[in-house]
């Protein structure tokens, strides 16, 4: 990506990959706040973006990778989840 004054951002692979580069000031990223919660550190700070809908998450597995056993995972994290 390219932000519409600058160079273009470093390619990333990986979250991690992208939160090191944030904390290096080699780039910005846009996460939802559960996610930004989860993987916080104390070199990165998170700043709430007012405005933009609520995001929604969801699990995911491996294309082809569906099994009773991940639908049963599924299933008690949307229990889980409902229970708060």
């Amino acid at each position: 990506a390219q932000a519409p004054s600058g160079p273009p951002a470093p390619a990333v692979r990986t979250l991690q990959e992208g939160l090191t580069l944030v904390a290096a000031d080699r780039a910005a990223m846009l996460l939802c706040g559960p996610t930004a919660e989860y993987h916080g550190r104390k070199d990165v700070v998170f700043v709430p973006v007012d405005g933009l809908p609520d995001s929604v998450l969801g699990m995911v597995w491996r294309g082809g990778g569906e099994t009773e056993r991940v639908r049963e995972f599924a299933r008690a994290v949307a229990v889980a989840a409902a229970e708060g």
